[in-house]
């Protein structure tokens, strides 16, 4: 049973066409490409000290007068990956859209438990909050960077200028994960797994009127895509429908490519993001 919910819970594995290596070797090859791309393309700003972490400021010459802002959390399972991860949608948002791309360095499960990396994400928009107090801001979030984007909301005080949230390929409820191979690495307890999964309903009460977008691929593992379901559908009926939450179920992409082919402004992912971005 261990073997197979380590499978269910291993995004790289579901791939209809490539092997686990060969998909994390493309998402590799994809970010480092976008990310050398950005850089002769968007003024930047990094590695930002908002409070004993690092930020990035791609957009670095909007960012002063801008009204809108997109932060951004990667993925990793809370062991890997960094804030270059972001690379990808860089040139959508900042080009695209017309606004600053934020994307949030913070440390790894296997230095700091996770309630004080969900503790970091929240300082890192409570920084960029006091700092661009003219601004409003779209956090978002890949893999468990959708759960650290969702966390942040639900434990800020004022959620007044989070103006929506987009969640790609998130994971929410993290009891089963723990139990897996993932979340021993960072000595995730089921009882901290419990209490550090999401809450549909505090997250709706924090977004009351506002907007929340879950993606997901069409080729994500299972239990991503049936969190995604069950997330979408506690949002709805804990709100009453007061908070619109919408799902894109996004054809033909994996956990991975969902993030990667962002740099093609018309692959379905991309325009979607636009779209929400451009009218909020």
């Amino acid at each position: 049973m261990s073997a197979l919910l380590y499978k269910a819970y291993s995004p790289s594995q579901w791939s209809p066409t490539k092997s686990a290596e060969q998909v994390i070797a493309d998402f590799q090859a994809a970010v480092e490409k976008a990310l050398e791309d950005a850089k002769k393309r968007v003024v930047s700003l990094q590695n930002v000290d908002y409070g004993g972490q690092k930020l990035d400021i791609w957009g670095a010459n909007l960012v002063d007068s801008a009204s809108h802002m997109f932060v951004f959390f990667h993925g990793g399972y809370w062991q890997e990956g960094s804030k270059t991860d972001v690379a990808p949608i860089i040139d959508l948002v900042v080009n695209g859209v017309g606004i600053p791309c934020i994307s949030v360095g913070y440390d790894l499960g296997t230095v700091k438990p996770l309630a004080e990396i969900i503790e970091q994400a929240k300082t890192a928009v409570e920084y960029l909050q006091n700092r661009y107090k003219n601004a409003q801001f779209t956090l978002s979030g890949h893999s468990a960077g959708a759960h650290l984007a969702a966390a942040v909301v639900t434990q800020l005080e004022d959620t007044k200028r989070i103006k929506q949230v987009i969640l790609i390929s998130g994971i929410y409820d993290l009891e089963e994960w723990a139990e897996t191979e993932y979340g021993k690495n960072i000595n995730l307890s089921v009882e901290d797994a419990k209490a550090l999964s999401i809450d549909p309903a505090k997250l709706a009460a924090k977004l009351n009127r506002r907007r929340i977008t879950l993606f997901v691929g069409e080729h994500d593992s299972p239990k991503f895509i049936d969190q995604t379901e069950r997330f979408q559908a506690a949002v709805i009926e804990a709100s009453s429908n007061a908070v619109e939450c919408e799902k894109l179920y996004i054809r033909d992409d994996d956990h991975f490519s969902i993030i990667a082919n962002m740099v093609d402004r018309t692959c379905d992912p991309a325009r979607h993001l636009l779209r929400r971005l451009r009218f909020f």
